[in-house]
């Protein structure tokens, strides 16, 4: 069986993002893989520190964005072909205000 600690977790201050990069580093190598740090603003190499993988977050957003907007571009021109202007005798497919409405 195993001994689990009753310590729940730990929380530290650091004065410079080197420190806090240089604690992630040898909280992980004692071994404990469940790890979150915090700061004001975005410090290089802590996300390798901690040791995150990355995710399919922004290619799911692109093919979001592709999607709405081609499906945007394609709903406009079946609506303006299946449903003429009565104020104009030509067919027009140009990209209205819906085609920015549609991607991000």
């Amino acid at each position: 069986m195993l001994h689990r600690s009753h310590i729940y977790g730990v929380m530290g201050e650091f004065e410079t993002p080197e420190q806090l990069i240089h604690a992630v580093e040898k909280v992980r190598e004692a071994g404990y893989r469940r790890l979150d740090a915090y700061a004001p603003f975005p410090v290089e190499g802590l996300s390798e520190a901690l040791g995150l993988k990355r995710n399919m977050v922004p290619i799911i957003c692109l093919l979001g964005g592709l999607a709405g907007g081609v499906g945007g571009f394609f709903f406009q021109y079946w609506a303006s072909a299946s449903f003429p202007s009565p104020l104009s005798s030509q067919f027009s497919a140009q990209p209205s205000p819906l085609f920015s409405e549609c991607s991000p």
